[in-house]
């Protein structure tokens, strides 16, 4: 499913972007994602922390989209 959304986000997409563009926003945007995942589990230890633990996996999952639209598909990896 991951591999399907990551497919027609670039059939749509990328050309008109620009590999570089793409790539380069793609690596602010899995930036962005590690750092709200390691401050969402550094607060695991809180009253609410399955709340922060169930955020930073959604993140996660966001990461690998975002890994998979901008990254891996403009270097020619295909998974």
């Amino acid at each position: 499913m991951q591999q399907a959304l990551q497919t027609l986000a670039q059939e749509f997409k990328l050309d008109s972007m620009g590999r570089r563009k793409a790539m380069m926003i793609g690596s602010l945007d899995r930036g962005i994602c590690m750092m709200m995942v390691a401050a969402l589990l550094s607060q695991v230890n809180q009253p609410n922390g399955k709340t922060y633990a169930e955020a930073s996996v959604t993140l996660f999952f966001l990461y690998m989209l975002i890994h998979g639209m901008s990254k891996l598909d403009t270097m020619g990896i295909h998974t």
